[in-house]
């Protein structure tokens, strides 16, 4: 039956995302669902992963109190004669969509092509997984999903907020403009921006419009890039 299992700590965006990763059924012939879905969960690389079986809608994500749902189906790239190479290899694809379920909107589309490694000597037919663990980090992580880019407010004072440093890779420079998006418990805020005023280290700080009815951010909230996410 379709719907949230426990959630599971899987890495540092400090977000809760539902994820579904389906394998096809010739698919399932060269790996196991349980080792898709740690492929996968260490791909979104966030600190609570609701992990979904079956194909995921908004209307799941809000119920699993997440804020971005995942949907990382696994099939082969033909049928499995023609997938198959003479090395012992397969070739793959997923279908990534990733989107924010608050403002439900998608935030990232991409079909990307996964070539497994060679199987090892010791005999990888008994272990299928071993041949992708590896091989499908190397080709996905050339596309990062943008929820690594996010962060939440963990100081507020008038006029200004200070929020932790997303991964390093993604890390706010001054001038960088921002968007409060949801409450800590994922209901929507109301539009507030936030301009990086200083940055250094684990820790940035940001300054918002203040004053005369203007809405004020709270501590947890959820805040990504005003652009290019």
């Amino acid at each position: 039956m379709a719907g949230p299992s426990p959630a599971i700590a899987a890495g540092t965006a400090p977000a809760t995302v539902l994820v579904a990763a389906p394998v096809g059924k010739e698919a399932a012939m060269v790996v196991t669902p349980e080792g898709w879905a740690a492929i996968v969960a260490r791909y979104v690389y966030a600190n609570d992963i609701v992990p979904f079986d079956g194909a995921p809608s908004i209307a799941d994500c809000r119920a699993a109190h997440a804020v971005y749902m995942v949907n990382a189906p696994f099939e082969l790239a033909g049928p499995i004669a023609e997938a198959s190479h003479s090395d012992g290899r397969f070739s793959a694809r997923t279908h990534i969509v990733a989107t924010n379920c608050v403002t439900e909107r998608v935030i990232f589309d991409r079909v990307i092509g996964i070539l497994s490694d060679k199987p090892s000597d010791s005999g990888d037919i008994e272990q299928p997984d071993t041949q992708w663990r590896d091989a499908a980090q190397r080709q996905l992580i050339s596309f990062p999903l943008p929820i690594r880019q996010i962060t939440r407010v963990s100081v507020v004072v008038p006029g200004e907020v200070h929020l932790s440093q997303p991964d390093r890779a993604w890390a706010y420079e001054p001038g960088k403009r921002l968007r409060v998006f949801a409450h800590a418990d994922g209901t929507p805020t109301p539009p507030i921006t936030l301009t990086v005023a200083f940055a250094s280290g684990r820790e940035a700080v940001a300054v918002f419009a203040s004053g005369d009815g203007a809405p004020t951010p709270q501590v947890g909230d959820y805040v990504e890039p005003l652009e290019g996410l």
